[in-house]
């Protein structure tokens, strides 16, 4: 790390909304392809690491209550900062 700089970690949480799991009885077929570009999402950082615990809780809650609607996706982040 180089001097005058500080380190810390933050959790990212994203959350998006999965458009085709709603739409997929409505098709009348099969697509060839599928891109998923600019899907609606929230994105979160909190600036404590969330423990494992935590990480899953907030997993597991947002899959009881909206079912397969909804992907979610945590990582860890380490963040340099100049002082």
């Amino acid at each position: 790390m180089p001097d005058g700089s500080k380190s810390r970690k933050r959790t990212h949480v994203r959350i998006c909304l999965d458009v085709l799991a709603e739409l997929r009885d409505l098709l009348p077929r099969t697509p060839a392809m599928i891109r998923r570009k600019f899907m609606p999402a929230v994105h979160l950082e909190f600036n404590q690491l969330l423990s494992d615990e935590e990480k899953q809780e907030l997993e597991q809650a947002i899959k009881k209550r909206f079912g397969g609607k909804y992907h979610v996706e945590i990582w860890d982040e380490e963040v340099h900062e100049p002082r």
